[in-house]
């Protein structure tokens, strides 16, 4: 493993390189990970592919400019900083939050992908956001600001919420797991954030899963916690057949059947 730094704007860009293939395999990781995340699919992909993991802002080594407010155009940069160094053919892989930005900027890079690999992307039908992922975005700054003086508070509420029958116990943990520090509360503010600036339109995913020259797989868990596809059964029975996959497994999809379709897929 190798790994770089990229000084783009407000934002200081950590990508990790595993492996060291004709074509490139750029990834993008879940909230609350990093590129690391990859290191397993060295192996299984290195002779393939040069696998390219940067992390996310707040996430890893990544960092941003204090109150720095990042959306698509921050990510297109850094994933096109990287295809201006070399020119081989690549593929796109986003798992979670990753596959949910892939969903919105993968058609607007500087050259189309071979294909696109969305494991578990979120904004689908990720459960437990309700309200949380509703509120505008100035109470969303609003909050982030007073975080770091007030999260015990909001640990407290969820408790008590949690006592009345109105919260799971999952998102209380969730909660007491990720303002249990200042670093913690910074990635999950930023991200939280951001979101909106990734919206998720399912009419036009399904279209592009359809029409688009660059075939978009979904990766799937049958078990999976976090995102509810019952609610999207109708919606899947129209995705092509031979590019959904679906798996005896949870929410975490990077595993080594999953390299297996990539590396058959190159």
């Amino acid at each position: 493993m190798t790994q770089r730094n990229l000084q783009l704007g407000e934002y200081h860009w950590s990508v990790r390189t595993y492996g060291n293939g004709p074509r490139l395999l750029i990834v993008l990781h879940g909230f609350g990970e990093d590129g690391s995340i990859f290191s397993d699919w060295a192996d299984p992909l290195g002779d393939y592919y040069t696998i390219l993991a940067p992390d996310l802002p707040h996430h890893g080594n990544s960092t941003a400019v204090p109150g720095a407010d990042y959306g698509p155009q921050e990510v297109i940069r850094v994933i096109n900083a990287i295809l201006e160094d070399r020119k081989d053919p690549y593929a796109l892989v986003g798992h979670s939050f990753g596959g949910r930005i892939l969903i919105g900027i993968w058609k607007q890079l500087s050259r189309p992908p071979e294909a696109v690999w969305l494991l578990a992307p979120d904004g689908l039908a990720t459960k437990r956001m309700g309200l949380v992922g509703k509120l505008p975005g100035s109470i969303r700054k609003w909050i982030a600001q007073r975080i770091d003086t007030g999260y015990r508070g909001w640990i407290r509420l969820a408790r008590r919420l949690h006592r009345l029958g109105l919260l799971d116990a999952f998102s209380v943990r969730y909660m007491q797991h990720h303002l249990s520090d200042a670093s913690k509360r910074r990635r999950l503010m930023s991200t939280w954030i951001a979101l909106p600036h990734f919206s998720v339109n399912r009419d036009q995913l399904l279209r592009d899963a359809r029409e688009a020259q660059s075939p978009i797989h979904l990766v799937i868990g049958k078990s999976d916690p976090l995102i509810d596809w019952e609610l999207l059964e109708d919606w899947l029975k129209k995705w092509p057949a031979s590019r959904l996959h679906v798996l005896d497994a949870g929410h975490n999809l990077i595993r080594a059947e999953v390299a297996e379709m990539i590396r058959q897929g190159s």
